[in-house]
């Protein structure tokens, strides 16, 4: 993170601003068999509220519709439910519970993982909305400069990529082990910030803006399963025709 870079909070940018549409680790080669279907794992939701990737799943949904002709049948099958670091344990490991999963890439996944590198929601995972309780809205006010924000504490899940980011720019950090619990944390003052990717943060503060008092300021995939993924993914940038459900945010 650059601290000279200035900026606020809704604008403010995280150092890792490349989004992978999946990681995924070579388990198996696929069978000769040209009936038997591609799986894919894919991490599932950690509640009913938690919408972040279901977009996500329908653009590897749609890569893998529009490349049955050369590759064969699929079947997308959603995990038990697992952390962000339990995804990446169970990807680094081959467990084979997990096989894909949507998470900004970094060298070191990429030294066993396989990424695909396309931006599916045009880069704005990157970008970080703050999500405060109201009573600090003046407190926010009167924020002019990243140097001003070293007062205030965040909110992330534990092992998350943007911990140490922020921990290496000197500012306080406060983990939590699920999803929904950091909404619990910021409401009951455990930290000031919790950090939403501009793609996400619209729609998890509507869904808990009236029990809240918030406000805003990543089975077998083979050596070939990135390239289906890739072609297929780009026919639609090519084309324009991405899926229409979009989360407000992406335009």
């Amino acid at each position: 993170m650059n601290r000279q870079s200035g900026g606020g909070p809704a604008g403010w940018t995280r150092a890792l601003r490349f989004a992978a549409l999946a990681l995924a680790v070579v388990l198996h080669s696929r069978s000769g068999h040209a009936a038997e279907a591609m799986t894919y794992i894919y991490n599932a939701t950690e509640s009913s509220l938690d919408v972040r990737y279901l977009y996500h799943w329908e653009i590897l949904r749609m890569a893998l519709e529009k490349t049955q002709a050369k590759w064969g049948p699929y079947r997308m099958v959603p995990s038990e439910v697992m952390t962000e670091r339990r995804q990446t344990f169970e990807l680094k490991n081959a467990t084979g519970k997990l096989t894909v999963m949507y998470l900004s890439t970094t060298p070191d996944f990429e030294k066993t993982l396989i990424p695909i590198h396309i931006p599916v929601d045009k880069n704005l995972g990157g970008y970080c909305v703050f999500l405060i309780r109201r009573e600090n809205r003046e407190r926010f006010a009167a924020v002019n400069s990243i140097d001003d924000l070293d007062r205030f504490s965040y909110g992330l899940g534990l092992g998350w990529i943007d911990v140490d980011i922020l921990k290496a720019g000197g500012f306080k950090v406060v983990t939590g082990s699920s999803y929904d619990g950091l909404f619990e944390m910021l409401v009951n003052r455990r930290f000031d910030i919790f950090l939403r990717a501009a793609v996400e943060v619209l729609d998890e503060y509507d869904q808990r803006k009236r029990p809240c008092p918030l406000s805003t300021s990543r089975t077998a995939c083979s050596s070939i399963t990135p390239c289906r993924c890739t072609s297929g993914s780009r026919r639609p940038m090519r084309g324009g025709a991405w899926p229409r459900e979009r989360r407000r945010g992406c335009g």
